[in-house]
């Protein structure tokens, strides 16, 4: 990248801000309002269990941030429809673990999953072939966010993109942000 006024990719920027904001900056999960339930059958939300992850998964021996269990957890709508489509027995939540899927919940009106029903597994390791999800324990103390998500603001022609360029979205993002 240079600092000259060009029209660069968007690949190419997210490139550059990786190696400058990695070191520095954390990942935590959020997911949209249009969320799906899945409810884990053998988690006590009583426990007030909690699990210590790294702020980056690339720095291991960086800060943690504690991750909230809880028998209801969110996860995205377009993710619970690919647990349907794609036939998944078991899935993965992202830093947690492997989750075995029971039942899935249609509401017949709109033809949307309306909740799933698993069982958490922490004896199972094997995350090959897994679909992971990213996903925030349903709880009063979640943070709402507006998150922005920029499209090309140039077509490779060089004329300008014609469809909406700026679009944000509401949601909800782990507690420990």
């Amino acid at each position: 990248m240079t600092k000259k006024n060009n029209k660069q990719e968007w690949d190419k920027l997210w490139t550059f801000n990786k190696k400058v904001l990695d070191p520095k900056v954390g990942r935590y999960f959020c997911v949209s309002n249009d969320y799906v339930v899945l409810k884990i059958s053998n988690i006590n939300d009583g426990d007030n269990k909690c699990i210590s992850t790294p702020v980056h998964p690339k720095y291991k021996n960086g800060p943690k941030k504690l991750l909230k269990l809880s028998s209801e957890v969110m996860i995205e709508r377009f993710d619970a429809n690919n647990i349907d489509k794609k036939g998944c027995k078991k899935i993965i939540l992202m830093n947690w673990g492997i989750i075995k899927i029971n039942d899935i919940k249609w509401d017949e009106s709109d033809c949307l999953v309306k909740e799933i029903h698993g069982e958490y597994d922490p004896n199972d390791h094997n995350y090959k072939g897994l679909y992971g999800c990213t996903w925030v324990s349903k709880q009063d103390d979640l943070i709402p966010i507006k998150l922005i998500e920029l499209d090309y603001l140039y077509m490779n022609d060089g004329s300008e993109n014609p469809n909406q360029t700026w679009v944000e979205t509401d949601a909800f993002a782990e507690s420990s942000l």
